[in-house]
């Protein structure tokens, strides 16, 4: 299978799981009651950095995880997605009093956080044990392929993962997410551990894997230069990098939250690309090339409107400089010491 096919297939199975992972309520990207605007969370954008710095903290730590790591943006974005799905997901009258009550929205997201690295774990962990075991076949097939005397033993070692000893994560509990955020006595383990329940037995809790914006992004990061043909687009080193930078910036803007993740990161590519555009191609067609690699060959208006929207949103975010974008979300802020309020208690 060529490269071009690989992705494609790839692609097309993120969107399949994309569809099972959204529930219907979430599906619609234009649904105005979703995307009303940075207003509709007004603790959204502490609480992103708020993640963020928790998942700093517990990474430094634990400096020596080999293999599933789940203190990185990964379990932010998974935690984020976790979170705008059980808010879309409630009766009206429920979703806006989180939204409204400073406490109960502290308590839903330190919970979300809790399940959050756990899920991106269980996702990582999987992922690597696939990994292990399509080596361990690669090696089988070579053994099989290769009659020469002496081979087996070779072939064996060098089938193997060979990684050595393997420091597991140890994914924080309840008791330890509340001590590492200080967080208010209102907020108890036992309210976590039910509201855990309550979330876990929803519709909203992901059955397979969460699927992210992240997702979409490293499957066309690569390693060597950013590329736009007419089979389909990639994204250099230095391109992924800014990239994964605006899919940080777009955690704190709820405006975000009606979309799906393919969206997202069709936006996202194509406003990377037509900022470092040196392909020749005239703006019209290079679009064209991202909605067809990213979202597949059937477009409708509706999305292409939706990708237009959030185009003109996140390329606000990319002009702005660097320090200003990236002070609290994209670069996890430095906690000096375990005290970091879950919402800090100042206003703004």
């Amino acid at each position: 299978m060529s490269v071009v096919k690989a992705k494609q297939a790839m692609i097309a199975q993120l969107l399949e799981r994309e569809h099972h992972f959204m529930s219907p309520a979430s599906f619609s990207n234009m649904d105005s009651s979703v995307s009303s605007g940075p207003n509709t969370d007004p603790w959204r954008e502490k609480v992103i950095g708020w993640y963020f710095s928790v998942v700093s903290a517990l990474d430094r730590q634990q400096p020596n995880i080999v293999g599933a790591n789940p203190f990185n943006r990964t379990s932010v974005h998974v935690t984020t997605a976790l979170l705008d799905k059980y808010l879309q997901s409630l009766p009206s009258e429920r979703s806006r009093r989180y939204r409204r009550d400073r406490s109960a929205y502290q308590l839903l997201a330190t919970t979300c956080l809790l399940l959050g690295m756990r899920l991106a774990h269980h996702d990582m962990a999987k992922e690597s044990r696939q990994e292990d075991e399509e080596r361990v076949v690669l090696g089988e097939m070579k053994r099989t392929k290769t009659h020469r005397d002496g081979m087996d033993q070779v072939d064996a070692t060098s089938g193997s993962t060979n990684r050595g000893t393997i420091t597991t994560a140890d994914v924080p509990n309840a008791s330890t997410i509340l001590r590492i955020s200080a967080a208010p006595k209102a907020i108890t383990e036992d309210n976590i551990l039910a509201l855990v329940r309550e979330i876990t037995g929803s519709r909203a809790f992901p059955r397979c894997k969460s699927i992210t914006v992240l997702d979409f992004l490293r499957t066309f990061s690569s390693s060597s230069t950013h590329a736009c043909e007419e089979d389909g687009c990639s994204l250099g080193p230095v391109e992924a990098q800014e990239a994964y930078r605006l899919a940080d910036s777009s955690l704190a803007d709820s405006s975000f939250a009606g979309y799906r993740p393919s969206v997202v990161a069709c936006a996202i590519i194509l406003v990377v690309l037509l900022r470092s555009n040196t392909f020749g191609l005239d703006v019209s067609s290079l679009r064209q090339i991202v909605y067809r690699s990213v979202l597949g060959s059937q477009i409708d208006a509706e999305i292409q409107a939706a990708v237009r929207q959030l185009e003109v949103k996140l390329l606000r975010s990319a002009l702005r400089p660097a320090a200003a974008s990236t002070s609290r979300i994209i670069v996890p802020r430095a906690v000096v010491s375990t005290a970091a309020h879950v919402i800090p208690v100042e206003t703004e």
